[in-house]
């Protein structure tokens, strides 16, 4: 008589532990991480002060942050 079951699929397995390797974290998967120092972020403005950002570009910006000193507290 014949089983109505599939025949068992071998999986392969994380020699560590046994578990089925299908999905999930893998050592050296992933994003790498960047080299630029950078970060993103976002911020709320208008759409007149964007094109004005825009236009004034991005080394007028960084000139800006770097010329401004914070307040004692720290902040404003």
């Amino acid at each position: 008589m014949k089983s109505n079951h599939p025949p068992e699929v071998s999986r392969a397995t994380n020699d560590e532990t046994g578990a089925a390797l299908h999905g999930g974290a893998r050592p050296g998967a992933g994003r790498k991480a960047s080299k630029n120092p950078t970060k993103s972020g976002s911020i709320r403005l208008t759409q007149e002060r964007w094109d004005k950002l825009r236009a004034l570009g991005m080394e007028w910006l960084s000139n800006q942050i770097d010329a401004a000193t914070l307040p004692e507290s720290g902040r404003k």
